[in-house]
């Protein structure tokens, strides 16, 4: 499997699954296994910077969403959903 796929995969299911997510912000380890990534693309996704994800052959649009799922959520702050739909308010 190239390693343009395996890393678009991860990204992709990990992003639907917010419970998931959560836990790859906090340990990313045992999605690397799962994914069989190389050293390579493990520094590169660690790094997170879009030059590192650009190297690997990341898509514009999976690089912003890998940014999202690797910094952890703040606790006791409002779901993407909820930050989305004050903003809306306060425009009306």
């Amino acid at each position: 499997m190239k390693a343009a796929y395996r890393v678009h995969k991860m990204i992709q299911d990990i992003f639907a699954d917010p419970a998931r997510a959560a836990a790859f912000a906090q340990n990313h380890e045992p999605d690397f296994v799962r994914y069989e990534l190389t050293a390579d693309e493990k520094a590169a996704l660690i790094d997170g910077s879009r030059s590192a994800l650009a190297a690997l052959g990341v898509h514009p649009s999976l690089q912003m969403k890998f940014g999202r799922i690797r910094r952890p959520a703040k606790s006791g702050g409002h779901s993407l959903e909820a930050a989305y739909l004050d903003r809306l308010l306060e425009r009306v």
